[in-house]
């Protein structure tokens, strides 16, 4: 199993535990976007989630944090993209 270039991969190796066998998993790349009235706010590095469900948590978390903190632009909204940059979830804020 061989990774592309946005997806990391999480590689378990048991030789330590006498075991031969080596298991990959992939897990996507998501980037959440912020675009306000005024301003686009890009995450080009982005984050590895294992699904979209799981992006969009975190896309809920950003959101909360950030009105948290007090940013509250009114007519924002949080994009969250997947590796090819395809939205596959917003957040009106």
């Amino acid at each position: 199993m061989s990774a592309s270039a946005g997806e990391v991969v999480i590689a378990t190796v048991s030789a330590a535990f006498g075991h031969k066998n080596r298991e990959e998993i992939t897990m996507p790349r998501y980037h959440f976007v912020v675009r306000a009235p005024d301003h686009t706010h890009d995450d080009p590095d982005g984050t590895h989630f294992p699904n979209h469900d799981t992006a969009r948590e975190h896309g809920h978390r950003i959101v909360r944090e950030l009105a948290d903190g007090g940013y509250k632009p009114g007519n924002a909204v949080l994009l969250v993209q997947d590796e090819t940059r395809q939205t596959v979830h917003s957040i009106t804020f």
